[in-house]
């Protein structure tokens, strides 16, 4: 009996590994063919040297296709999305729809005119042309016209966002939750991971004093750890909506929000496991997020360059003229916080340096930690104008403090001085939030 055994297994198992090889060698031929080959328009974080061309995430639009569509069965949709919004398997929400065969696609509302390319490019040109209208909301503030919606029975929003208030898409998001309430229109939002994660909460949450702009559509704080679904529900419970000038009460939204699966709080972009699809030219890679959140109101002063211009936006900082003193006293604080940080010199080819050697540092983000950028960017933003005279001289200037105000809704802005601390506050924003989320 066991010579028997001996004698039928070595075929078994050459037989088995030769079928676990070829699904092994199935399998790669099926993930090569939805692995982008354009870098320039899908750049990998740099963090992940392997990343899988799929998602272990699955967003609110590959639920969406699990049910088929059935929600939108027959509807005539228009769909707010930018170069961004693909499935978990890399296509693009534009051509998901196109196949589902049961909608009819009507409008495309872009947040930003740069996504019409990309757009035009990744969507087939017999079902663009003369059927669907494409129309950008940054021209229109961000509030998508009674015409971009004529013959819609249905608004379909997927952005994918970068979890800081000040960036558009939570602008466009309000922009278009207002204008479908104030039209009748029900609005649906496919859900998708906040790549900061969930939890870091920071910054100050601008009061009823603070003018609101696309900088401060709605009063939440710089960084929100929320998705954009959550976004949305807060907006139309909060009663955020414009008022109706009858009633005089804020208007509501007929809200759904298509959720993901195997999204926690606790997840940073990373651990999602999908290539970053730039959502504008300086939003190359995750780790440019957390440059944004860091190092972009010390960029609105225009005394120092934070790399735009350069292959690192918002990983690199330095001026000219910035000495050892200062870069030393930045690369401490900064090392505190876990961020890798080396000397380095840069060229921009933009910006209020272009074309002029710089000196400064270079900035590597840890992955999967959560950091109060926000509130390091203030203490960093303090130690330059405490050493570096530019920085000084700039916050010195009414209309500096102003916009740094505007943009942050943060008071203690508008009376800066020099030495003034400007560690952020501990707004309470957590106990309204929580009726909102959506996710552990």
């Amino acid at each position: 009996m066991r010579l028997t055994r001996s004698v039928f297994q070595a075929p078994c198992r050459l037989i088995a590994m030769l079928i676990l090889l070829g699904m092994v060698n199935a399998l790669q031929h099926a993930l090569a063919a939805h692995t982008p080959t354009d870098n320039a328009a899908i750049a990998p974080s740099k963090w992940v040297s392997a990343m899988p061309s799929f998602a272990t995430v699955k967003f609110g639009i590959d639920n969406l296709q699990e049910l088929r569509f059935e929600p939108f069965r027959g509807k005539r949709v228009a769909l707010v999305c930018n170069a961004a919004s693909q499935t978990r398997f890399m296509e693009h929400t534009v051509r998901a729809l196109l196949q589902a065969g049961t909608i009819q696609l009507r409008t495309i509302l872009l947040p930003d005119p740069r996504d019409a390319e990309f757009i035009q490019a990744s969507t087939p040109a017999d079902a663009i042309n003369g059927r669907i209208r494409i129309a950008t909301l940054a021209t229109t503030g961000r509030r998508p016209t009674p015409d971009m919606l004529d013959g819609c029975d249905i608004v379909v929003v997927d952005l994918q966002d970068i979890g800081i208030r000040p960036y558009p898409t939570i602008a466009t998001l309000y922009g278009v939750l207002d204008a479908c309430a104030e039209y009748g229109l029900p609005v649906v939002v496919l859900d998708r991971p906040n790549p900061l994660g969930g939890e870091s909460v920071d910054g100050s949450v601008p009061d009823s004093s603070t003018p609101r702009t696309g900088f401060t559509p709605i009063p939440i704080p710089y960084l929100h750890g929320m998705t954009i679904g959550e976004i949305a529900l807060m907006i139309n419970g909060e009663g955020w909506l414009t008022r109706d000038p009858q009633t005089g009460a804020p208007r509501q939204c007929q809200l759904q929000v298509i959720k993901m699966r195997r999204w926690r709080r606790t997840l940073q972009w990373e651990q999602v496991r999908y290539h970053w699809v730039p959502t504008s030219p300086n939003v190359p890679t995750a780790a440019a997020v957390r440059g944004i959140a860091m190092l972009g109101l010390i960029g609105e002063l225009d005394a120092v360059s934070i790399g735009i211009g350069t292959e690192r936006p918002f990983a690199l900082l330095g001026a000219p003229d910035l000495n050892d003193s200062v870069i030393t006293r930045c690369r401490q604080l900064l090392a505190r916080a876990g961020i890798q940080v080396e000397e380095v010199s840069f060229t921009p080819t933009t910006g209020a340096f272009a074309g002029q050697m710089c000196r400064g540092v270079s900035l590597v983000y840890p992955p999967n930690r959560s950091v109060p950028y926000y509130s390091l960017g203030l203490e960093l933003l303090q130690t330059l104008a405490e050493h570096y005279a530019p920085i000084r001289e700039k916050l010195r200037q009414p209309q500096y403090r102003q916009r740094l105000y505007r943009i942050t809704g943060d008071r203690r802005f508008l009376d800066f001085e020099t030495t003034d601390t400007l560690l952020a506050q501990s707004p309470d924003f957590q106990s309204r939030r929580v009726r909102y989320l959506l996710y552990p």
